[in-house]
């Protein structure tokens, strides 16, 4: 079943030719140096499955062919939820392939590479979901070797994570990994001390690389970075910076699973990925047992204090002109809303007393309900909450619709019912007031603010279904509960929130982390601010080419800049030359010397103040450059039709730029700081 994109590709044709009658090939999803992967329709069963196909060419090679029927091979042999399964394998025309599940979504290094970092939430997720898949692994006599974040894809269904690509996994007992003596196959970022020493593997080794993977998750961060070399060194020697500094607000025991699945030495790590995934779903309950009616009290002492508030106010509002059931209902709400504060205050005590701190049993009492979905303090809501990351603009809809709602039950229902009572109002004296009060304002203006809201939750709404999202979802985007829960996890709706902690912005420090941020910004942004993000991530190609350039001509000028050093040679040449006789040839050259001394060491100062100079100016360039795409970023995040105002800025800095760089070359690497993996994302 041919295609008019197979002329232009032939490990496309050849497939097609191999397999065409049992699938339609659809479009390339991945490319690599086992291959490509292709997404594809199963005729007789009309779904989608991904075909991973090995080049004619490679086909050739007896070890690239063993080691791709040995990656069929061992996936065939595990069956799990959390991994992706294999439905076939062909051998035909010279071309090999295997079809495997397709995972709707995107992988866990697109995330990190949009995000930065995850929620500890979501880290336990995927940790606690993958290391159960290792477990499974492990047990059937499988080691993966090359776990990473672009080996594992999170469905679009639920972000469920699934383990994939078993392309240098070894099958315990047969002795064979296909490695030539003395290399090594992995990801050398992700790679355990005895993968780098070349020694004997088990399934703790995949725990080390998934522990590198969490710790990336947690702290948007390699836990060594550098040259390939020194991050092998490093992996031997040093122990990683403590996720405590990096992650301060995460769970302690989810820091301590990932530190432990990092030990240099295999038998301080966990023993199996089952321990670990127990580990990670013990989380403790959210709320002890000793608290367990903490819940009801709070609630009822927060329906009783609004419930004397508002009666309160009713009486003095009409200047205790209330009749006796007002009052009774008024006197009753506050005596029981003193009981149950007593409660309360007894229930926190007896905790107390078995340990529990007071915050946690206010917590127990007072915590964000599951189906609510307006603000809500930021310590009584749940983990894993996304209310901080909703785009700006949606949670100003919400906040405006919870004011409108306050706004209703508070003031306008009681008003109309006064209103509309006209004997009740007169016998108080109000329906004059009342009259006009609802007539010439309160009723114009609420319907404006209501019409003015509608109006918004319409333009939101249409906006999330022009990016994909299906009716249900854009409603649940919009005024759905912002607990965790498996929605947020899908990839195209995580997508749409904020990274974590997007409030409080941390500003880079070098010039490579303020590319990797603005490549990270910028990949992010959609629709017509695309374009001057892209412009901006070029810049800063350019500018950090440039000032790591800057960086090293300074570093070798500055031994030789020093003041005193100057003054001294000068304080001796002019010596010398008061002293020396005019006939003295020695005497003329030590001067000549001294004063060729002078004059080189001045320009080398000078050049380097000069350097210093420019890189001061390129690099408050780039900051400009990180401070205007975050913006951009941000009112796109509020308002998806706005941030004309930051491009214009930043096509201005891009100007600026490119008129004091010049054009610099850069490798497939330097956009997102990043080093290019040969091998392909599975799925898209």
């Amino acid at each position: 079943m041919s295609t008019p994109g197979a002329s232009a590709d032939p490990l496309r044709a050849a497939i097609e030719s191999a397999a065409g009658s049992q699938y339609e090939i659809m479009r390339l999803l991945g490319r690599g140096g086992m291959g490509a992967v292709y997404l594809g329709r199963e005729v007789a069963l009309d779904r989608l499955v991904a075909i991973k196909v090995l080049p004619p060419d490679m086909s050739e090679a007896s070890d690239s062919r063993e080691r791709f029927r040995r990656e069929a091979r061992t996936a065939a042999r595990l069956t799990h939820p959390n991994i992706t399964p294999l439905h076939a394998f062909g051998d035909a025309g010279g071309v090999m392939y295997f079809v495997m599940g397709y995972v709707r979504g995107e992988s866990l290094g697109e995330r990190l590479r949009r995000d930065g970092k995850l929620p500890p939430e979501d880290v336990r997720h995927i940790l606690s979901e993958i290391a159960d898949a290792l477990d499974y692994a492990h047990r059937q006599g499988v080691i993966h070797r090359d776990i990473k974040p672009d080996n594992i894809l999170l469905d679009d269904e639920g972000g469920r994570p699934m383990l994939t690509d078993f392309g240098v996994a070894k099958a315990r007992g047969t002795g064979v990994t296909l490695t030539e003596k003395g290399s090594i196959l992995g990801t050398p970022a992700f790679m355990c001390p005895e993968q780098i020493n070349a020694r004997e593997l088990d399934g703790r080794s995949d725990l080390y690389s998934l522990g590198v993977t969490g710790y990336m998750m947690l702290s948007g961060r390699l836990p060594f970075e550098g040259e390939v070399r020194d991050v092998l060194l490093k992996h031997l020697t040093h122990e990683p910076p403590p996720l405590s500094s990096l992650a301060p607000d995460a769970p302690d025991d989810l820091r301590a699973a990932i530190t432990r699945c990092l030990a240099k030495d295999p038998g301080a790590r966990w023993p199996d990925g089952r321990s670990l995934h127990e580990a990670l779903r013990e989380v403790g309950e959210e709320v002890p047992e000793a608290l367990d009616s903490a819940r009801f009290v709070g609630m009822s002492l927060g329906f009783t204090t609004l419930a004397a508030i508002l009666l309160t106010l009713f009486d003095r509002l009409w200047s205790g002109q209330v009749g006796y059931l007002t009052s009774f209902a008024e006197r009753m709400a506050q005596i029981f809303a003193g009981l149950c504060s007593a409660w309360l205050i007894a229930l926190g005590w007896r905790a107390r007393t078995k340990g529990i701190p007071w915050r946690r049993t206010l917590y127990a009492a007072f915590r964000m309900p599951s189906w609510w979905p307006f603000w809500f303090p930021r310590p009584l809501r749940p983990p894993g909450d996304v209310w901080s990351r909703l785009p700006l603009g949606i949670r100003r809809m919400r906040t405006a619709m919870a004011g409108a709602l306050a706004f209703s039950v508070g003031i306008v229902l009681p008003i109309m019912y006064l209103w509309t009572t006209p004997s009740e109002a007169e016998k108080w004296g109000a329906y004059a007031f009342l009259d006009q009060v609802a007539d010439d304002f309160l009723f114009p203006v609420f319907s404006l603010a209501v019409v003015a809201l509608m109006c918004g939750l319409a333009y939101h709404f249409t906006q999330l279904k022009r990016n994909g999202l299906t009716e249900q979802e854009a409603t649940r985007v919009v005024i759905g509960t912002t607990a965790q829960t498996t929605f947020w996890r899908k990839p195209h709706i995580a997508a749409l929130l904020l990274p974590p902690e997007a409030g409080r912005l941390l500003e880079p420090r070098l010039p490579r982390d303020y590319l990797q941020a603005i490549a990270r910004i910028a990949s992010a942004i959609t629709g017509a601010a695309r374009e001057p993000g892209g412009l901006a991530l070029v810049a800063a190609q350019r500018l950090v080419a440039v000032l790591e350039g800057l960086d090293s001509e300074l570093a070798r000028l500055a031994p030789s800049v020093d003041p005193d050093e100057i003054a001294r040679l000068g304080q001796k040449h002019s010596a010398f030359a008061s002293v020396v006789r005019g006939d003295s040839a020695e005497g003329r050259e030590m001067i000549e010397l001294l004063a060729r001394q002078v004059a080189v060491l001045k320009r080398i100062a000078a050049r380097h103040e000069s350097q210093s100079e420019l890189r001061a100016r390129l690099l408050t360039l780039l900051q400009d450059l990180w401070v205007q795409v975050s913006g951009l970023a941000n009112e796109r995040a509020g308002m998806p039709s706005g941030g004309e105002r930051s491009a214009e800025r930043l096509r201005a800095i891009c100007a600026e730029i490119e008129h004091v760089v010049p054009p610099y070359e850069t490798d497939g690497d330097t956009a997102d700081g990043h080093v290019t993996e040969d091998r392909p994302t599975h799925q898209s």
